[in-house]
């Protein structure tokens, strides 16, 4: 939440220092093309540290891109926005390994590798002028997402370990966020973003595989959900 609350601090500020500038003015283009680049912060339960929480990913940091196009008619405010996204957090195997140790006494090697997420998303943005140049464009955006599990490897000895395999599941996403749209030429547009994003996979007959040749099959909802900031650059399509 600390972290959540200064990066928001930072979009205001930003905001702000855009909107006493003056500028030219914008085009009213109808067709608005971006793609991103960022950091998807895991928040909730998705980077709970907690083993005894049935929900906790202990989900970290990561990388993440997005593909967007806005349809505005013509000076309209309301218009249409489509996305497609993909996100990869990794998975805190330190943590995990800690949380094994203090609850169990149990002092294994885990590693895991990443969460993958992909969505297709499609919904409503508003935009709304700072200044003659800059413009704050809200969007609400919802669709399917490809949501997969990292896999875990968990060491004691060459006689002692298991091995948790990756899965997918397709769950419904939803989106909320702001952009700071500022033209820096007759086309482009830089582009300032941040929004949360979330979606609840249940993963099934998830397959653990032990040393000594048993499988087992475990169930597990995991709540996938984020905090995201973006930069990128936005083509005005006339």
């Amino acid at each position: 939440m600390k972290s959540f609350t200064t990066l928001a601090l930072s979009f205001f500020s930003f905001s702000s220092v855009l909107q006493g500038q003056n500028l030219t003015k914008t085009s009213d283009s109808k067709w608005l093309l971006s793609y991103t680049l960022g950091i998807p912060i895991a928040i909730g339960n998705f980077s709970s540290d907690d083993i005894l929480n049935s929900e906790a990913g202990f989900a970290g940091g990561g990388v993440g891109s997005a593909l967007s196009l806005d349809y505005n008619y013509k000076s309209s405010k309301l218009g249409i926005s489509a996305e497609i996204l993909s996100q990869v957090n990794f998975f805190k195997s330190n943590s995990y390994q800690r949380e094994v140790l203090r609850n169990y006494g149990e002092n294994w090697i885990i590693y895991g590798n990443t969460y993958n997420r992909i969505g297709y998303l499609i919904g409503l943005n508003y935009s709304e002028a700072l200044s003659k140049n800059t413009q704050l464009k809200i969007r609400g955006m919802f669709g399917p997402t490809l949501n997969t599990s990292p896999q875990i490897f968990n060491y004691q000895s060459s006689n002692q370990w298991f091995l948790q395999n990756s899965m997918s599941d397709v769950a419904f996403g939803y989106s909320i966020g702001a952009a700071i749209q500022r033209k820096i030429s007759k086309k482009l547009d830089f582009n300032f973003d941040m929004h949360f994003l979330g979606s609840r996979p249940r993963f099934t007959d998830i397959d653990y595989y032990f040393s000594n040749g048993d499988i087992e099959y475990y169930d597990k909802t995991i709540p996938f959900t984020t905090i995201s900031l973006n930069a990128g650059i936005s083509y005005r399509i006339n």
